[in-house]
């Protein structure tokens, strides 16, 4: 098994997500391998842009590392910021 993950903002979605990454996701899924989420946003926003886009994925890293969640959304470890670093 493998493990890759991706940006999404300017990475995975560049003026949508195209079928082709689509693809590609499913097939190295599908393949046994894992595909993760990594982006800046909350977690609860990215889970509106996997219903928009139609994509499984095996795992989330939100809020710019301060988040891992599974594929359920089920937070795994969480690191909040303080205000002064906000």
């Amino acid at each position: 098994m493998r493990i890759i993950a991706s940006d999404y903002d300017g990475t995975l979605n560049i003026s949508g997500v195209s079928q082709e990454n689509k693809d590609a996701i499913a097939k190295w899924q599908k393949n046994g391998n894992l595909f993760g989420l990594v982006s800046g946003r909350a977690l609860k926003d990215i889970f509106i842009l996997k219903q928009r886009d139609k994509i499984e994925y095996d795992f989330y890293i939100a809020a710019t590392g301060a988040i891992i969640a599974n594929s359920k959304g089920e937070i795994l470890r969480s690191t909040p910021f303080s205000m002064s670093v906000v």
